[in-house]
């Protein structure tokens, strides 16, 4: 896990620290990854950019992560 302060490891899996996560604030968009909708600064594809980084977005999860984005305001 990535936070501003630096990498974390963590046991836990993933749906574990989701479910600990606010989830108007987080969203798991692949298998491997949980995001923060508040640092994403857009969409290119099937990856959602924080910074520099290009993070994956899977096929089952884009959706998803596109009908959230719509109902909660995000990105616009």
């Amino acid at each position: 896990m990535y936070t501003e302060d630096g990498r974390i490891v963590s046991r836990l899996s993933l749906s574990k620290i989701l479910d600990n996560l606010p989830k108007e604030r987080f969203i798991r968009i692949h298998r491997s990854y949980i995001v923060n909708l508040q640092f994403i600064s857009h969409l290119e594809g099937n990856h959602v950019m924080i910074e520099e980084a290009a993070i994956p977005v899977s096929r089952g999860k884009k959706e998803e992560l596109l009908s959230y984005i719509k109902a909660n305001g995000c990105l616009d």
